[in-house]
């Protein structure tokens, strides 16, 4: 799902129709991060399976929050970016003159802010990391 974003970079929002690719493709990129980001969660207490948050490091549980923080923010913008663009009727936006004045976009650049320094956090507070886990019935 995360290979979705080669979508929004492909396709430019040019027309109702490649609007809605665009945006639902970033939506969908966002969702497929945040199955990443489930995933680092679960992995760490698959690893370290009596930790809880009372006797983990600081290290650790910033890696925690921080991928659960990821994934929250990442699945509402999701949700919000599907929902919006669901209830728009494109046409007519497209339809319309480009405003002048456009407002900030304090969400999109909290996302940016949260895409940009999450991973670099997370990089930093991981635990060793092991590639291969061995499941032994004995």
């Amino acid at each position: 799902m995360s290979s979705a974003f080669t979508l929004t970079l492909s396709v430019p929002p040019e027309t109702p129709v490649t609007a809605a690719i665009h945006i639902y493709a970033f939506a969908m990129g966002l969702l497929g991060y945040s199955i990443m980001k489930i995933f680092g969660t679960l992995e760490y207490y698959a690893f370290h399976p009596d930790a809880t948050f009372q006797t983990m490091s600081t290290k650790h549980k910033l890696y925690v929050v921080f991928e659960v923080l990821q994934c929250v923010i990442f699945v509402a913008m999701a949700l919000a970016l599907g929902g919006l663009t669901a209830t728009l009727d494109l046409e007519e936006v497209f339809a319309r003159d480009v405003p002048e004045n456009i407002q900030f976009d304090w969400l999109g650049n909290f996302l940016v802010l949260v895409a940009a320094v999450g991973p670099v956090v997370v990089w930093k507070c991981a635990p060793e990391a092991r590639s291969v886990r061995i499941i032994d019935d004995d």
